[in-house]
């Protein structure tokens, strides 16, 4: 929804404007409103509106020299001036700063400015469109360039390109800044890279590179003193380093930052994509034009490193049970985000505070192939499922590894069903429509009224109520009540005979409304679509 901003000195001038249209109908709401243009500058960097009407006469700073000010400092911003027969002259000023057009007061009606407002509205959506796709069009440049880098590094460090500093200089990539003051050539490989991923799809497999490579880059990037470096992604589980050394001298100090580095990325792939890894190094260089020489060094070291039984797994491992698995699938399947935190906490109840790393993270590693299983399964980005886990994780200090882990795990399942909501909103629904159902979808066990859902959308209870029942086909009490009997339902089907509980849990404060209105919708008592009278039943 678009904003306005109201700037005129008369009271009864702004509120006739307020009052003229139905604003929200046409996709605007009246944000604020000014008694002057020095005002206005302040409450348009509070409020940021897209849209402002402007008398011209006004004291302390009148509408010509405001919307010169909007023309400098917020060009984005549209504007229309409010005028009198006799101002054309201060109204062309406004017209040259950009104004789109202009309002007489005496003979300012409803059909002139609804008009107006939906000329107004093309233009923003126009506005927002080309912003959207200078956006999409850079980064495409900036990938490209990324892309680009990358394969020039990749053939720098192999050997089969020579240093062009002006090309590289053309990509803006900092090579010669790295490399100028000393620079270490280093290879990460990952551990059993070709049996774990080797019958993967090219997509799937694009996807754990550049997991590993985002979580290299938050490794080397979330320091007080981030690390400008280069990296590249080789072959078969294999990535090249060009780190930097500089100022330091001694043969002890670079150990340690290196040391420091490297097992900061060692550590969170480990812990985050249960990836083992097995490093080398070059000796130092200053030279760019021995960049594969020291690839090769360093490639040799990983070598030599790589000794048989170093990656293999001999702990006891915690593992999901096949039951646990059907479970989470199940309430992923109705987007029921309380029974995915019950079958989670399940999961991890019995494994101790002191559980050993490796057997820890493997189940994690099980409950994210699930994620990312149904994430896929469902075409959504994948990508999500990946950054969830991460970001909830690196705000961890890990004094409680598994009560850390586990809550990370949470957020992940959390972040897929509100994924999986923001999916079953009807086809073409309006954005306001889209946030109430997914609010609803992850609400619906709670105390919840249209009220409260108009005011948390910005709107009118009587206008979103219109809205919703005409893209929904349904009442919103209607819809609430008939998710939370399909919510019960899916959990009788799951084997859940406690009938009572289940009404509680799915929203309903009284037994009996929720029976008389299971009845209804269904056409059978709770027992009845149980096919039973036992535990739970109608009592």
């Amino acid at each position: 929804m678009y904003k306005v901003l109201i700037v005129d000195d008369e009271y009864l001038v702004r509120n006739y404007v307020s009052s003229l249209l139905d604003w929200e109908q046409l996709g605007f709401s009246i944000c604020g409103e000014a008694g002057n243009g020095q005002e206005a500058l302040k409450q348009i960097a509070k409020l940021a509106p897209d849209l402002v009407i402007m008398d011209i006469h006004m004291p302390v700073m009148d509408g010509v020299e405001l919307s010169e000010q909007i023309a400098k400092q917020y060009p984005h911003i549209h504007m229309y001036a409010l005028s009198g027969y006799d101002d054309y002259p201060y109204v062309r000023e406004t017209l040259r700063n950009g104004a789109m057009d202009y309002l007489l007061k005496d003979s300012l009606d409803k059909p002139f400015l609804h008009k107006l407002i939906e000329q107004a509205r093309g233009r923003l959506e126009l506005d927002s469109k080309e912003r959207t796709e200078r956006q999409s069009e850079k980064f495409r440049v900036e990938k490209l360039k990324e892309l680009a880098f990358e394969k020039i590094l990749r053939e720098l460090l192999i050997g089969n390109e020579a240093y062009d500093s002006a090309q590289v200089h053309g990509l803006g990539v900092p090579l010669s800044e790295v490399c100028q003051g000393g620079y270490v050539a280093a290879v990460m490989q990952i551990s059993r890279y070709s049996a774990e991923h080797g019958g993967k799809t090219d997509a799937e497999k694009d996807q754990v590179i550049r997991s590993i490579q985002m979580l290299c880059k938050q490794a080397l990037e979330s320091t007080e003193q981030p690390l400008t470096y280069l990296m590249c992604y080789m072959e078969e589980g294999r990535f090249g380093f060009v780190l930097p050394f500089h100022g330091m001298n001694s043969e002890a100090a670079l150990q340690q930052v290196l040391s420091q580095q490297t097992g900061k990325i060692s550590y969170m792939l480990n812990q985050y994509l249960n990836a083992q890894v097995v490093w080398g190094f070059s000796s130092k260089s200053h030279q760019m034009e021995k960049l594969s020489h020291c690839y090769r060094e360093a490639l040799r070291a990983t070598s030599v490193s790589m000794s048989p039984g170093t990656d293999e797994l001999t702990t006891k491992v915690n593992t999901l049970s096949i039951r646990q698995e059907l479970e989470l699938l199940k309430a992923l399947e109705g987007n029921d985000s309380g029974r995915t935190a019950e079958v989670i906490e399940e999961v991890f109840a019995p494994i101790p505070r002191a559980a050993d790393h490796t057997s820890l993270q493997l189940l994690v590693n099980d409950l994210m192939m699930i994620a990312v299983k149904v994430s896929s399964e469902k075409s959504l980005d994948t990508q999500k499922i990946y950054e969830a886990q991460t970001l909830t994780s690196m705000s961890k200090q890990h004094g409680d590894a598994v009560g850390d882990v586990k809550q990370s795990i949470h957020f992940v399942f959390k972040t897929l069903i509100e994924e999986l909501v923001q999916r079953t909103a009807p086809e073409g629904c309006s954005e306001h429509c889209k946030r109430a159902i997914e609010y609803i979808q992850l609400n619906y066990h709670k105390e919840l009224t249209l009220t409260d859902l108009a005011e948390m959308l910005g709107l009118s209870p009587a206008y979103f109520s219109r809205v919703f029942r005409k893209e929904t086909g349904f009442g919103f009490i209607e819809y609430l009540n008939k998710l939370r009997i399909d919510k019960a339902k899916q959990r009788m089907r799951n084997g859940d005979h406690h009938v009572k509980r289940i009404s509680q849990e799915v929203g309903f404060n009284s037994y009996s409304h929720f029976f008389k209105l299971f009845k209804e919708m269904t056409g059978s008592t709770p027992a009845g679509f149980l096919g039973e009278r036992g535990e739970g039943g109608d009592n």
